[in-house]
C-alpha cells in the first residue's frame, strides 16, 4: 500500500529499471518492471539460516510480498 501511494499514477516513472550493486566482495543484480504482473525470481543462495538473530529466509519472503503487493516483476540475482 505504501509503495502504491508513493508511485501514485506512475506518471513520469520509467516502467523498467535495473541496477548492479557491489559491496565489498558481493555483486548483486536487481531488475524490475512496474508491470502490474507480480512475479519474483530470487537467486540468492544463503548458507546460514540466521545472521545473528535475524532469520535470513525472511528476506525472500519480504521481496515476494513487495513484488506481489506492488505489482512488480522483480528479479534479484547474487552474481558474486
Amino acid at each position: 500500500m505504501a509503495l502504491a501511494e508513493a508511485l501514485g499514477d506512475k506518471a513520469g516513472i520509467a516502467r523498467y529499471g535495473s541496477c548492479h550493486m557491489v559491496m565489498d566482495e558481493t555483486l548483486v543484480r536487481v531488475v524490475l518492471d512496474l508491470s502490474n504482473r507480480p512475479c519474483l525470481q530470487y537467486d540468492v543462495p544463503v548458507s546460514d539460516q540466521k545472521t545473528g538473530s535475524f532469520d535470513t529466509a525472511l528476506v525472500q519472503e519480504f521481496m515476494r510480498a513487495f513484488a506481489q503487493h506492488g505489482g512488480i516483476t522483480l528479479h534479484i540475482d547474487l552474481l558474486h
